[in-house]
């Protein structure tokens, strides 16, 4: 059976929109209004994403630090 030539172009396809999943999950969960959450230690700490928590700060780290530069104002920089 001769495999289809609509596979290796779906895969790309999906290949090529996993970028703008990335940003666009970024872009829904970020959250720049620096408002102040208390911890389950009992310690404020200033929230900066929507959901997610620890696992969102780590996965989106790299994204937060290329917005911080370019919209400092949106960060508070």
């Amino acid at each position: 059976m001769k495999p289809s030539r609509a596979v290796p172009v779906l895969v790309a396809a999906s290949l090529a929109l996993l970028p703008l999943l990335y940003v666009g999950s970024y872009a829904a969960l970020v959250d720049t209004s620096r408002r102040l959450v208390m911890g389950d230690d009992g310690i404020c700490v200033v929230r900066q994403y929507r959901y997610g928590g620890t696992v969102a700060e780590v996965l989106f780290r790299p994204l937060r630090e290329i917005d911080r530069q370019l919209r400092p104002s949106e960060h508070g920089d």
